[in-house]
């Protein structure tokens, strides 16, 4: 089989990492070639698989693929633009793009683009949505669309890696999230959660970088809780970051299928969420605690009742992996959807 993946870049984001887990499951002896519009190069691929990076407007030809997989708006619009030339193709939808483009451009150009999108989406042959509820959202394209959950693949060293050598010896609670710093990753609340005074023995360290970081340093500056607002900045080995947490916290307003819940999972490090939708129809309250958005007391309560129940947590999440969370089962799934057996 001859497979071509179109992303918008290759930086080390959600829907990359799905690219490279994907690439990484499939049988070694299917052609892979991998198109990226930015110029932006973070993941690594196995040497079998050819890289191109090439522009929104340049001539490729991609007759040749059995399956043309893109990941991303610009990537979709560039491959739904070639359509009439593509035997079968299919895109994965990351996230509720709706709710994230108008939190990030806006109410109107949020709703231009979106809808742009979605008639570009109605010429693929297939739509991947990561959960039943991020499909409800989308009622027309429900005619060509499957769910696929994500897997994850967990690599790193075994050992648990000092995240701040002069606070090793630190007796604070650590509460950790490893992504890319935006608005709609909530972790304002947790910078907030630090200035009640039944927290004062917890700290945040957060494991990434993006445009809302320095508006989370300089709210913990006016909180007084710089001191405990961790910020070790971008790294590739998230996972033995999150070994390091006692607690993973993740505070979104909108997620796709968040890979680091996964990883966390994987990892047997107890996790608080958000309430919203999404996560509920991944994780139950008997995997993962459960929390009130922009309610910083309902936050602090979840991380208390997760230390008090962190052991049979931990199991029944690491239990939920291996058996719906795997790479293994994810790419089983999408090969049936390349195959149009879904």
């Amino acid at each position: 089989m001859r497979i071509a993946f179109v992303s918008t870049s290759l930086a080390r984001v959600g829907p990359v990492i799905v690219i490279q887990d994907l690439i990484n499951s499939y049988p070694s002896h299917y052609e892979i070639d991998v198109f990226y519009l930015d110029n932006k190069v973070e993941l690594k691929f196995q040497q079998n698989v050819k890289l191109h990076k090439i522009s929104f407007f340049d001539r490729v030809d991609l007759s040749a693929y059995d399956v043309v997989h893109s990941h991303m708006m610009r990537a979709d619009f560039f491959c739904a633009i070639r359509k009439n030339s593509i035997k079968r193709l299919v895109s994965t939808m990351h996230s509720n793009f709706k709710v994230d483009l108008q939190l990030s451009h806006g109410i109107l150009i949020g709703w231009v683009f979106s809808f742009l999108w979605v008639r570009a989406l109605k010429r693929f042959d297939c739509l991947v949505f990561l959960t039943r509820k991020q499909l409800n959202n989308f009622p027309e394209l429900l005619s060509k669309s499957v769910v696929i959950h994500n897997g994850r693949f967990v690599t790193s060293s075994s050992g648990k890696k000092n995240i701040d050598a002069p606070l090793a010896s630190d007796t604070h609670l650590t509460i950790g999230a490893c992504a890319h710093v935006v608005k709609r990753k909530g972790f304002h609340q947790l910078v907030k959660m630090l200035a009640l005074n039944d927290a004062a023995g917890m700290r945040f360290v957060l494991v990434g970088d993006g445009p809302e970081l320095n508006n989370l340093i300089n709210l913990s500056i006016s909180l007084g809780v710089r001191d405990r607002f961790i910020t070790p900045g971008y790294t590739e080995d998230v996972v033995s970051f999150i070994k390091s947490f006692d607690i993973y916290a993740m505070t979104s307003y909108s997620e796709g299928m968040p890979l680091a819940l996964l990883e966390s999972a994987a990892c047997q490090c107890p996790i608080v969420c958000s309430n919203i939708d999404v996560v509920k129809e991944v994780f139950n309250e008997d995997e993962v605690t459960f929390y009130e958005l922009d309610n910083e007391k309902s936050l602090l309560d979840a991380i208390n009742s997760t230390i008090n129940r962190k052991e049979t947590q931990c199991a029944n999440a690491h239990a939920k992996y291996m058996k719906c969370y795997t790479p293994e089962v994810m790419a089983s799934k999408y090969l049936k959807i390349y195959q149009n057996q879904f």
